[in-house]
């Protein structure tokens, strides 16, 4: 039965008594918590994550727990083989007790970090994979704090973080274990050699003779996972229990993405993450609209993303079993046919591109296949949109149960976090997939704190908070958002139980981050809606103002590009202060590009390089940006006025994107900025006056149709007035610059 749409205060609930301060807006609830305190612990019977473990351990016992794809000797994977609650808790236990015998983690006292000044920490540097959750479990039982590191992190993230936790030990895979040894080599070079501590790598793999020379050198430890893995004596067990932890002692240190500078790490206690578990749990499916036995959540996402932790924290919790990945993105879809999950989580970028590929499977189908297919899918968006229902009596038979089978059949819930999905991807996910798509709000520094439910999502918001946290939003009167007015908007902050305590060793930007209240800056910009769910419109920390002293919101413009045309997979708008428009690096889908090529009658095996510099390229995406433009309405200062064609795509490899897979904005700046400088921004301020030289070839084309609304004055519908002039400037045979000037 569908919720009533819109129904007011269903989200969230004023505070009763809230006391609003200047420029605020009042404190916000879950309206289940709307006087007294906040959900805590209660009903969890558990003062820290092993205790909660242990008691799923003693409720679920032989069930399945965590599985992994079984390697055959063929290289291809066959199917999962899994652990049950039992077997995983006496596992951690002996790991934990081998780690205590030979003092891997010896306390260590850091004067610098504000919250807890002794601590006993562990470093893991890994894909997921069973060794993963194993060590997690293990380090949970004996007061161990966890510090994840994604495996994507660069050289100089990973030296500065060995540097700021001053780490002893640290368990790692082969794929990582020669940039380690690398960072340590060169650190005898530029002498902070006496600034990285590690002695003791725990080698998931195998290790190669020359990694082991090279490690006798630094006198560094390997030790092999399975030593720790080995049984130990029932003296032992006597000799090392697990430690009693209380809620407020320091569990995991998680570090930001670092898509400005060193990444930060955000000290999360065991009460941040009990809350969150309880408090999620609650929320999203608390009344009882999905049936959760035979259940399945497919571990993919990194368990260094905090969105991944806390959804396999929830699994442990309710009992549903984890199989893991194969380790690679590329195997995503048979690790899904083989699991058949019925919770997957993922990141918007992720949903976009199986969108980018479903669409273009159907562009190269038959007439006849296109023209139903599309028919369906608009009638499915139409119901979506209308009444929230995901499902069709018809077309789900016909023609969605096939799509759904890409992820296994038996999807019951997409869970997407990280980033604001676009409404169109929302409404598609959900007509292909043909199940709900719960949308939340969390960050490392919070981890999860607000979410849609599974019985009534309002579509294109972050749902209400959970009922550990108060939210409220305080206006940005210089970007034009009044939080003390309807609608109100402003920038979210939030504050309660599953708030980190700062960053690690780390005052001032501790402090910036976290008031003298408790008010956590998560540096977006939410609008509260009538039903009482909030929806993220902009990002603070991210906009930029142009010469004229229009703000820009770069990740709305570039979602807007982005899904213009499947010929891309990637967009980076980029502008300054000392500049009238915006300028982009457009970064192909090389897949699409050289199947366009060849319908197009050009050589599909040129190389990428001399594709992004076609001029027929530079046509069709002028084409599709321009009715992308007119179709969204954007303002003349929100348009593209010149874009570049970049053959490597933005990735964690090469440092352009976070682990998180958020754009890493200032390397993108410093490795393309002779393309901003002398293609894009340069001409950007002479407009038409570009100098060629004696040799140089112009072709200009103009065309007369922007759009100016008066709508934006008021006068909406009465009149609409279009000059655009587009002139496009061809260099020898290179076709650099495209300037629209308004």
């Amino acid at each position: 039965m569908e919720k009533e749409v819109n129904r007011k205060d269903y989200f969230s609930i004023e505070l009763e008594n809230s006391e609003i301060e200047p420029n605020c807006s009042p404190i916000y609830r879950n309206p289940s918590y709307s006087k007294g305190k906040l959900s805590n612990l209660e009903g969890l019977n558990a003062n820290n994550l092993w205790e909660l473990f242990v008691n799923s351990v003693n409720k679920y016992k032989d069930k399945k727990c965590l599985g992994t794809r079984k390697l055959n000797r063929d290289g291809t994977y066959g199917e999962y083989i899994f652990k049950s609650y039992e077997e995983l808790k006496e596992e951690a236990l002996n790991i934990g007790i081998n780690i205590m015998k030979m003092d891997l983690c010896p306390i260590k006292r850091y004067e610098d970090n504000e919250y807890q000044k002794e601590i006993s920490m562990m470093g893991i540097l890994s894909k997921n994979r069973e060794e993963w959750y194993l060590t997690e479990h293990a380090c949970n039982a004996f007061g161990i704090c966890l510090a994840p590191l994604y495996d994507t992190l660069g050289e100089e993230n990973l030296k500065y973080i060995l540097i700021q936790t001053q780490l002893k030990s640290l368990c790692i895979t082969n794929e990582s274990l020669d940039k380690i040894i690398s960072i340590i080599e060169r650190s005898i070079i530029d002498s902070t050699r006496d600034s990285i501590l590690i002695k003791n790598l725990i080698c998931f793999d195998d290790p190669t003779m020359e990694i082991n020379q090279r490690a006798e050198k630094l006198n560094i430890n390997l030790i092999s996972f399975n030593k720790l893995r080995e049984k130990v004596s029932k003296k032992d067990k006597e000799l090392y229990k697990p430690k009693k932890i209380k809620p407020d002692d320091m569990c995991s240190i998680h570090f930001t993405s670092g898509t400005t500078g060193y990444p930060k790490g955000a000290v999360l206690t065991h009460r941040c993450f009990l809350a969150c578990v309880k408090s999620s749990y609650e929320h999203l499916f608390s009344e009882n609209e999905i049936n959760l036995d035979d259940d399945a959540h497919l571990s993919y996402l990194p368990m260094a993303h905090i969105f991944e932790r806390l959804i396999v924290m929830n699994s442990y919790y309710l009992g549903i079993p984890i199989g893991i990945f194969s380790g690679s993105v590329t195997r995503l879809m048979s690790d899904s046919q083989e699991l058949r999950p019925t919770i997957l989580v993922c990141v918007p970028q992720v949903l976009t591109r199986i969108i980018q590929t479903v669409n273009e499977k159907i562009s190269h189908s038959n007439f006849l296949v296109r023209t139903v297919f599309r028919k369906a899918l608009t009638q499915k968006e139409s119901i979506i949109k209308t009444k929230g229902d995901p499902t069709h009596w018809l077309w789900d038979r016909i023609i969605f149960s096939n799509t759904r089978q890409i992820l296994g059949g038996r999807l019951k819930a997409i869970i997407s976090g990280a980033a604001p999905l676009g409404l169109d991807i929302n409404h598609k996910i959900q007509a292909i997939f043909c199940c709900r798509l719960i949308e939340g709000f969390g960050m490392s520094e919070c981890i999860g704190t607000l979410g849609t439910k599974y019985s009534y999502a309002h579509l294109g918001t972050v749902g209400g908070p959970f009922s550990d946290v108060e939210v409220k939003l305080t206006s940005v009167l210089e970007m034009g958002y009044d939080s003390t007015k309807e609608p109100r908007r402003g920038l979210l902050k939030i504050r309660g139980n599953s708030v980190c305590k700062g960053y690690f060793r780390d005052s001032v930007n501790s402090k910036e981050l976290i008031d003298d209240k408790g008010w956590l800056d998560t540096g977006d910009i939410a609008e509260r809606q009538e039903d009482g769910s909030f929806k993220i419109i902009d990002r603070k920390k991210s906009l930029f103002k142009l010469s004229q002293g229009e703000y820009i919101s770069p990740e709305r413009i570039e979602g807007i590009y982005l899904s213009s045309s499947p010929l891309i997979q990637q967009v980076y708008v980029y502008g300054k202060s000392t500049d009238r428009f915006l300028v982009a690096l457009v970064f192909p889908n090389e897949q699409g590009l050289r199947k366009w090529s060849k319908n197009k009658g050009i050589n599909d095996s040129l190389p990428l390089e001399e594709l992004c510099e076609l001029p027929e390229l530079f046509d069709e995406l002028n084409n599709s940006f321009h009715k992308a433009e007119l179709s969204s309405n954007l303002f003349g200062f929100e348009r593209i006025h010149q874009f570049k064609v970049i053959p490597e795509i933005m990735s964690t490899s090469n440092g352009l994107l976070t682990p998180t897979m958020k754009i890493a904005w200032l390397r993108v700046i410093v490795s393309n900025s002779r393309v901003f400088s002398i293609e894009l921004l340069a001409s950007n301020r002479v407009a038409v006056g570009i100098g060629l030289s004696a040799n140089s070839r112009a072709v200009a084309s103009i065309r007369l149709e922007v759009t100016t609304f008066l709508g934006r004055f008021g006068l909406k519908n009465i009149i609409k007035v279009v000059i655009s002039i587009t002139l496009e400037v061809t260099l020898g045979s290179e076709k650099l610059l495209r300037i629209k000037t308004l």
